[in-house]
C-alpha cells in the first residue's frame, strides 16, 4: 500500500467509526406537553436513553447545556416568536447522539394595560381604579407607590378593577398595572396615574381579603418511601402481579410487552391512630368493588370488597384513527402507554383521567373502553380538554367537578360536558382565582374543598355555585393581599386534602412527604361583603 494513502484511510475509518457511534445513540423524546413554559423558565423532560450518561440541550440548534438527568430547566427566552429545543444523548465516552424531535415553544409579549383611571371615593374613602382589559391576561398585578417611597405590589386580582381602602387622608398615590398571562409571565407596567384622597373623607373599614377557618393539629407523621415497588394485595402473594392476555392486549402499542402492576393497600399503625385504607387514585364501588389505577403501568385494577385482586387490564391507547383526539400531538405520543389517574363511577360508567392524552376515558365495570371525552362545552364554545387531574361526583346536581392543574381552573359539567359553574374566579386577595388547582374532597353539606399545591393553599367553595365560601387557616389567620404572609397554616404543597367522619381534616404535602391531621379551633372569619 502506498504509504501516503494511510493517514487517509485512517482517518476514513475513525471517521466511519464515529458516525456509526452516533447513528446507535438512540435520539431522546419529549414527555408529553414538553417544553412548557413555567413562569419565566422554560421546563423540559424526556425519556431516558440506555447508555446515556449526559445529554444536550439545544435552542434553535444552538447547544445552550448539559445535564446527567433527564430533564432542564432554563431561563425563558425573551425574544418573541417560536423557539425550537432539541434533546441529544452523549455517552460516556462522549459520543454525542442524534438530536430528538424539536419541541417548540412560542413566547409573545403581553401587552399593557390602557385607559388607567383612578378617582378617590367619597362614598368609602378608597381610591377605585379602572382600566382596559389585556388579550391574554390572567391577572393584573397593582403597583402603589407614595412620594419618597419604593413601588409595591398591593394586589392581585382577575378583574380590570380595584379599590384601595387602605390608604391615609391627604396622601397623594400613585398607581401602576401590569398584566401577567398563564404563563406568568409580567407585561410592562402601564402609565402612572395619581389621586389624593382629602383629608376627613369617610376612611373605609379595615375588611379581611378572603375568609379563614383556624385550625390546629392533632398529629403528623412522614411518609418515607418503602425500599421496593413491589406492593401487595391481601389474598394474593407478595410482589407484583403480571398482566396480559386480556382483550385489551392486542391494542397495545407494543404487543407482547408484559407490564406489572404495583398497588398498595391497607391502613399502617401510627401513634395510636390509623391512616385511612384508601389509596390515593381509587373509584367509588359499586356492588362494593373498588377500582383503582396505576398511571404507572397503565393499568386498572379492580377489587372486592375484602381487598382481594378480581382483575387487572391494561387500558389501551386510544386508536390512532381518531383523528380529532391526535389533533396536535406529535407522532409519536401515539405509541405512548395510558396514564390513567382519578376515577369516578357515574351513571354506570367508570370515568378515568388520562392527563398525557388530555382526555377521560368511559368504560363500563369490567374495563371495557365504551369511549372517550375529549372536549367540553363553555359559553357556547367546543373547546379541547386540558389535562383533567381529578374528577368528583357532585351528588345534588348530578354534575361532575373537574381539575385543570395545569390550566389554572375548576369546573363542573352536566351529563354534556356542558359547563354549569367555575371555580376560583372569585377569590380575592393573593391571586384572583387558583394557580395550580390539584385536589377535590367533600366537605361539609353542599360545600368542597380543593387544594393548591402553588400557593400552599386549601379553599372551600359552594358545590352547585362554585362560589368561594373561605380558606383553610392555620390558628392566626393573617389574610395579606401581596400574600407575603398568607393564612398560617404550615403548608407548602397541598396535593391531597380530605375530612374523616370525625371531623378531623387530613393534608398530604408533596413538598414534605408529610400527612398532617388537624382539627377546626375555631370559626371562619367573616364573609367578603361584610355580611
Amino acid at each position: 500500500m502506498n504509504p501516503l494513502l494511510r493517514p487517509a484511510l485512517l482517518l476514513a475509518l475513525l471517521l466511519g467509526l464515529c458516525a456509526s457511534a452516533h447513528a446507535q445513540v438512540v435520539a431522546p423524546r419529549f414527555l408529553p406537553g414538553q417544553p412548557m413554559v413555567v413562569g419565566d423558565q422554560v421546563l423540559m423532560m424526556w425519556g431516558p436513553v440506555p447508555g446515556a450518561a449526559q445529554y444536550a440541550v439545544f435552542h434553535n440548534g444552538r447547544e445552550i447545556a448539559r445535564v446527567a438527568s433527564n430533564q432542564y430547566l432554563g431561563v425563558l427566552p425573551k425574544e418573541p416568536g417560536e423557539h425550537r429545543f432539541q434533546v441529544a444523548a452523549v455517552t460516556a465516552v462522549g459520543v454525542l447522539g442524534l438530536p430528538g424531535e424539536p419541541g417548540v415553544i412560542r413566547v409573545r409579549h403581553i401587552g399593557k394595560p390602557g385607559g388607567v383611571i383612578a378617582r378617590a371615593s367619597t362614598a368609602t374613602g378608597s381610591i377605585d381604579l379602572i382600566w382596559n382589559k389585556v388579550e391574554g391576561a390572567l391577572i393584573y398585578n397593582v403597583y402603589r407607590s407614595r412620594p419618597g417611597q419604593d413601588r409595591q405590589l398591593v394586589a392581585s386580582v382577575q378583574e380590570e378593577t380595584f379599590k384601595d381602602a387602605q390608604v391615609a387622608g391627604g396622601e397623594e398615590y400613585t398607581y401602576e398595572i401590569t398584566a401577567k398571562d398563564l404563563s406568568g409571565q409580567e407585561g410592562p407596567r402601564s402609565a402612572a396615574v395619581g389621586a389624593t384622597l382629602v383629608a376627613g373623607m369617610k376612611q373605609a373599614e379595615d375588611r379581611v381579603v378572603f375568609r379563614a377557618l383556624p385550625t390546629t393539629e392533632v398529629f403528623s407523621l412522614t411518609y418515607r418511601r418503602p425500599p421496593s415497588r413491589t406492593g401487595h394485595l391481601p389474598g394474593h402473594r407478595a410482589g407484583p402481579q403480571p398482566l396480559g392476555g386480556g382483550p385489551e392486549a392486542a391494542h397495545h402499542p407494543q404487543p407482547g410487552r408484559q407490564r406489572r402492576a404495583a398497588l398498595h393497600l391497607g391502613p399502617v399503625p401510627v401513634r395510636g391512630h390509623r391512616v385511612p385504607a384508601d389509596p390515593p387514585e381509587t373509584g367509588p364501588r359499586p356492588g362494593g368493588k373498588t377500582y383503582v389505577s396505576d398511571a404507572i403501568n397503565g393499568v386498572l385494577a379492580c377489587l372486592d370488597p375484602q381487598g382481594v385482586l378480581l382483575w387487572a387490564r391494561g387500558i389501551p391507547t386510544p386508536p390512532v384513527t381518531q383523528r380529532e383526539l391526535w389533533e396536535e400531538f406529535p407522532e409519536h405520543m401515539k405509541s405512548q402507554l395510558a396514564t390513567p389517574s382519578s376515577v369516578l363511577c357515574r351513571e354506570g360508567e367508570l370515568w378515568i383521567t388520562d392527563q398525557r392524552f388530555q382526555l377521560i376515558y368511559r368504560l363500563d365495570y369490567q374495563g371495557k373502553v365504551l369511549g372517550h371525552i375529549t372536549h367540553y362545552l363553555q359559553d357556547g364554545e367546543r373547546l379541547r380538554l386540558p389535562g383533567v387531574g381529578e374528577l368528583f361526583a357532585l351528588e345534588k346536581t348530578g354534575a361532575t367537578l373537574l381539575t385543570f392543574p395545569l390550566s389554572h381552573r375548576a369546573v363542573a359539567v352536566d351529563e354534556g360536558a356542558k359547563v354549569v359553574a367555575r371555580f376560583g374566579g372569585q377569590v380575592r386577595g393573593y391571586m384572583g382565582g387558583f394557580v395550580g388547582i390539584h385536589g377535590v374532597s367533600p366537605w361539609e353539606e353542599g360545600k368542597v374543598l380543593l387544594t393548591d399545591p402553588a400557593v400552599a393553599s386549601l379553599q372551600v367553595f359552594d358545590a352547585a355555585s362554585g362560589r368561594y365560601l373561605y380558606h383553610i387557616s392555620g390558628p392566626e389567620p393573617r389574610p395579606d393581599p401581596v400574600y407575603a404572609q398568607r393564612a398560617d397554616l404550615p403548608l407548602r404543597k397541598p396535593n391531597l386534602a380530605m375530612r374523616a367522619g370525625d371531623g378531623k381534616l387530613w393534608v398530604y404535602d408533596a413538598a414534605t412527604r408529610r400527612i398532617s391531621v388537624r382539627r377546626m379551633s375555631g370559626v371562619a372569619t367573616p364573609p367578603l361583603d361584610g355580611g
